[in-house]
């Protein structure tokens, strides 16, 4: 009776591609070696068997792909160091896989797998692409799948149901197509699930809808040379991702449920948070200190931060729209902003905007009072106000300016003590602080009118004249009370009677505050913060 061995050696024997079932039958991996290390077909595919031992193929060479379908192994198979044509295996069980600084010259696919122990592609070199496509990768507590130093040349593909459950490392990796994480699952909880530090992908990085990661992620001075999408993934757990540079966009319209670390990221196309939800109660739900954003930051009306939201210190070339819900502090302290789009910004704690530097503000939606009341939230800075003043004036809006101005004049008179409140109150209320000097005019019209009237009901019997052809004139009288140095000698016709003296030194006094409030409002003597 024939055996399936030999029946395999027969069909590989005759040469061209190979395609054989071993109909459940038993194949021991020492002869399977020895048949493969010997055979030179096109192509070799193996259905249906049970392989036993160790599958050891290291340092080997095999020129031709080689196929596995339905296959079990009950030990697992030893790759290191093999130079392979193509490594193909569908639905078939293994308890680990060993391919440390394996080589293929075409592809890497696993597909419907399950693998209930390691694997290791450390160092590993694939020509062509990597596809686990449904694969389950299942070693609680340990390393699913430990890659450091990966290079693939075409795509890597961890799609279709793929699962892990142990950590991903891909640790200084190369991949020069996509990298795509869609309908997939990475579970290392309390552990990191995906560690991508330092990995180089040239095409687009796209961990889209379904998507799950339950740990946290490392991302640290990774480079991305296409996009970043994170549109419908969930990740319960810190992503970690200093030092990042994308080329392109990066879209975290996701839940992200343990902060976000981006400090001194660089990012070539925009940030897009639209629809994004962070979480990170207590700590930054979404750290972007330092970072560098060569367009757009966009946080629309339906994004989410229940955390802190930290820009210390980064730049925004384009527009920064901040319209979202932030539950936590929103911090833009030395923030650099080609355009601030604030239109719909609620934060329920502090907003932070010291030092914030930005080229314009959105064309419309938010009025002045509204930004102003803002800004007397924070604590006082004149810098915040004169930077939002500076905007006002190039939009060809002076008088909001000098509305800003005036607000923050009286914020810092606020924190004065009551002598300098009180010549604040005088200058804000004769010559609005300086802005508008000639405002005093409307005081002067006052007082006179006000001397004309009590002059004008004491009359002439209130005063003793020095010269007895003079004509007593209540305007003339008071005028000249009103300006104290450049008088007109009317009022030294005239000698006060009683309490009258007290009535004049009144007016006198008035003309004193009045005339210095328009010297300084004319001569922009007011002290303003610089």
């Amino acid at each position: 009776m024939t055996t399936t061995l030999e029946r395999l050696r027969a069909a590989v024997e005759a040469g061209g591609a190979v395609d054989f079932s071993a109909e459940g039958a038993t194949i021991a991996a020492g002869d399977l070696r020895d048949l493969l290390a010997r055979a030179k077909p096109r192509m070799v595919a193996l259905r249906s068997a049970t392989i036993t031992g160790v599958l050891d193929l290291e340092a080997g060479h095999l020129g031709f792909p080689v196929k596995f379908r339905d296959c079990v192994f009950d030990r697992p198979p030893n790759l290191e160091q093999a130079s392979l044509a193509g490594l193909y295996l569908t639905c078939c069980t293994l308890p680990g896989l060993h391919a440390t600084q394996v080589s293929l010259s075409a592809n890497l696919i696993a597909t419907g797998c399950v693998v209930t122990g390691e694997v290791t592609l450390n160092g590993a070199h694939v020509d062509g692409q990597v596809w686990l496509c449904g694969t389950r990768l299942l070693n609680p507590g340990a390393d699913a799948l430990a890659a450091d130093g990966l290079v693939v040349r075409d795509d890597l593909l961890l799609t279709n149901g793929f699962a892990a459950e142990g950590a991903v490392r891909m640790i200084g990796g190369e991949v020069g197509g996509r990298l795509r994480a869609e309908r997939a699952s990475f579970r290392n909880k309390g552990g990191v699930a995906l560690d991508c530090a330092g990995l180089v992908v040239k095409e687009p990085v796209l961990w889209q809808s379904g998507c799950v990661v339950e740990g946290d992620v490392d991302l640290r001075w990774a480079r991305f040379e296409g996009l970043l999408d994170c549109s419908g993934a969930d990740i319960a757990g810190a992503v970690s991702a200093d030092g990042l540079k994308v080329s392109g966009d990066v879209v975290l319209r996701c839940e992200l449920n343990g902060g976000v670390d981006l400090t001194g990221c660089e990012i070539g196309g925009s940030l897009v948070l639209d629809g994004g939800r962070f979480t990170s109660r207590g700590r930054a739900a979404l750290d972007l200190a330092r970072a560098h954003i060569a367009q757009n930051l966009l946080c629309g009306k339906d994004f989410v931060a229940d955390g802190k939201l930290v820009l210390t210190g980064a730049t925004v070339d384009g527009h920064l729209r901040l319209a979202g819900e932030f539950k936590d502090d929103v911090d833009l302290r030395q923030v650099t902003a080609g355009r601030f789009d604030d239109q719909g910004l609620t934060t329920e704690k502090r907003l932070r905007l010291n030092d914030f530097v930005y080229g314009g503000l959105s064309a419309e939606g938010v009025d002045p009072h509204t930004r102003i009341t803002r800004l007397r939230e924070h604590e006082y800075s004149p810098q915040i106000y004169l930077q939002l003043a500076k905007v006002y004036e190039a939009a060809g809006l002076p008088d909001d300016a000098k509305k800003v101005l005036v607000a923050g004049q009286d914020a810092r008179s606020a924190l004065a003590r009551w002598p300098r409140r009180t010549l604040d109150l005088l200058f804000k209320y004769t010559v609005w602080y300086g802005f508008r000097p000639l405002r005093i005019l409307w005081w002067y019209l006052v007082a006179i009118g006000v001397g004309w009237l009590v002059f004008g009901l004491l009359g002439v019997e209130a005063f003793v004249p020095k010269d007895t052809q003079a004509h007593f004139h209540p305007v003339l009288y008071t005028v000249d009370l009103l300006l104290p140095v450049a008088r007109f000698g009317y009022q030294d016709l005239w000698q006060e009677k009683g309490d009258v003296v007290w009535v004049t030194a009144a007016f006198t006094f008035a003309g004193w505050i009045l005339g210095v409030s328009l010297l300084a409002g004319l001569g922009n003597l007011v002290k303003r913060d610089r």
